[in-house]
């Protein structure tokens, strides 16, 4: 399998940016909130406060079947209060070496073997589609999107975590997703940013 190289998506002070203050008001396994006080390119004399979430940055992939169906994964969400069908994601758990190949590459395989049951091809292609802000008002959580060109059934299913709510595995063709999306069907920022970056670059039509 070959991997494109994949964009960094770093979370630091670039030039004119400067952080004043950082006060943590939160933090679980999960998130940490964070009380900041910065100051900015256009106002560089004066302080703006922002509550901040931080997440660990996760991988978001659009996998294909030989015969040309997408992998997706339905699974009731807690937030929601709905069950949503979306591409499989899941977060960079190694955060000291998140930018690597080869942990990007090992967190898109554990994905799609834990929620939906495949694997990546051998001979399969995995593009990178650079990153998102999944609701960048109020989180830095950054997502990697990823297509993968061909992806074959694993012989025992798929092994979901246990915190998780999966219901199963979907296989859409790409004019159903089209119809999906155009419905409001497809609600998930994650999903919506995939399919917005595939049609982008043409991978989808």
């Amino acid at each position: 399998m070959k991997m494109d190289k994949v964009a960094r998506c770093v979370i630091a002070d670039p030039a004119g940016w400067t952080t004043v203050s950082t006060e943590t008001a939160y933090a679980s396994p999960y998130v940490r909130v964070d009380e900041v006080t910065v100051r900015t390119p256009s106002q560089p004399d004066r302080d703006l406060s922002w509550t901040v979430v931080r997440r660990k940055s996760a991988v978001a992939v659009a996998a294909m079947t030989e015969d040309g169906k997408l992998v997706m994964v339905e699974q009731e969400r807690v937030a929601a209060r709905r069950a949503l069908t979306e591409f499989p994601a899941g977060q960079i758990d190694d955060v000291e070496n998140r930018f690597e190949a080869d942990v990007i590459l090992g967190t898109l395989q554990a994905e799609l073997r834990e929620e939906v049951g495949y694997e990546i091809a051998p001979d399969a292609q995995i593009i990178s589609l650079g990153y998102y802000f999944t609701s960048q008002g109020f989180t830095d959580e950054h997502i990697y999107l990823f297509f993968v060109s061909k992806v074959v059934p694993l012989s025992t299913g798929n092994a979901p975590d246990a915190s998780e709510s999966i219901l199963g595995t979907r296989l859409i063709d790409p004019a159903m997703l089209k119809q999906m999306v155009a419905s409001n069907e497809v609600s998930d920022s994650l999903t919506l940013a995939l399919y917005a970056r595939l049609t982008a670059r043409s991978i989808l039509l």
